[in-house]
């Protein structure tokens, strides 16, 4: 990568020049770990460039560090009735996680958000419980994506009920900071359709990937409105963004990453031909996402 400005490690981008540009061609950093029964959906480096990934399947999340990534640090294992459904690793090394598992005697899938932190343990405490697929004030339709700022404020992109909510730990309830409380769809601006990935600043703003209506959304604190920055266009549905210090977004779709600078019109694609997913960068500001066309993770 060429041009960097200042980075920080973790999950959040710092800074990096606009002018930045990254090599076409990546390489494979990580594969993918069958024989050891791992099926990873989301990662994370922390500001050691250590890779920190969450494991579906088995519902746990573990730190691989040392030559080759060979040493296991396991960080997180909670219920293995549940499956990971995406986590978010916050500054402190605290580890928040969207659960799921599916009740078969009320035939419906039921939600949970954990914390695994040091004076948790590996099993974690529960943050909000266990619920089912709603409207409510103490319900969810799963997380799509799992944001928590420097207060320790949690945000769930909601998807399905076309809203973003704040949960209140240890509660069970959540208040809806954007989209409807009725769970309808629509392209107004206070109005979301599938949002995807959210993203937080250090003032509050809240950004949104709202998918379905290819575009992404600021919102001011307290706002029920939002911004419209751009569109994404109708041929790239985003997947996952990320927003770093200088309001540079950077967000992924299926087959490409695409950077949008304040004050443009239009975003840029800065890379092409990778089954793009989740969205990192190391504190040299190398890129990094997962590869499920080949099974492995590339920078």
């Amino acid at each position: 990568m060429a041009n960097l400005c200042t980075i920080t490690g973790n999950t959040v981008v710092s800074r990096i020049c606009s002018s930045a540009t990254w090599e076409q061609n990546s390489i494979t950093f990580f594969k993918d770990f069958w024989n050891n029964y791992w099926y990873y959906n989301d990662f994370a480096l922390d500001s050691d460039n250590n890779l920190i990934l969450g494991d579906r399947s088995n519902n746990r999340v573990a730190k691989f560090t040392g030559k080759n990534f060979t040493v296991v640090t396991l960080l997180a294992a909670g219920n293995r009735t549940y499956y990971l459904e995406t986590m978010f690793v916050h500054s402190s090394g605290a580890i928040y996680t969207v659960e799921s598992r599916y009740n078969y005697t009320s035939w419906q899938r039921l939600y949970r958000i954990q914390r695994y932190a040091d004076a948790d343990g590996i099993t974690g405490v529960t943050l909000f419980d266990e619920t089912s697929c709603g409207t409510a004030p103490n319900q969810i339709c799963g997380c799509n994506n799992l944001f928590v700022d420097s207060q320790g404020g949690i945000y769930c992109s909601d998807s399905q009920n076309h809203r973003v909510v704040k949960i209140i730990p240890y509660t069970s309830t959540l208040i809806v900071i954007a989209g409807t409380t009725n769970g309808t769809s629509g392209y107004q601006l206070n109005e979301l359709s599938y949002p995807s990935s959210i993203f937080v600043d250090k003032v509050g703003n809240l950004f949104v990937l709202d998918s379905g209506n290819y575009r992404i959304l600021k919102f001011t604190p307290g706002s029920r409105n939002g911004t419209s920055l751009f569109s994404t266009s109708w041929y790239s549905w985003g997947s996952y963004m990320l927003v770093d210090d200088f309001g540079i977004i950077y967000y992924t779709t299926y087959n490409a990453v695409y950077r949008w600078v304040p004050g443009t019109t239009y975003p840029t694609m800065i890379l092409s031909g990778v089954s793009f997913s989740r969205l990192r960068f190391d504190t040299y500001g190398n890129l990094y996402t997962i590869d499920y066309s080949k099974d492995g993770e590339n920078d």
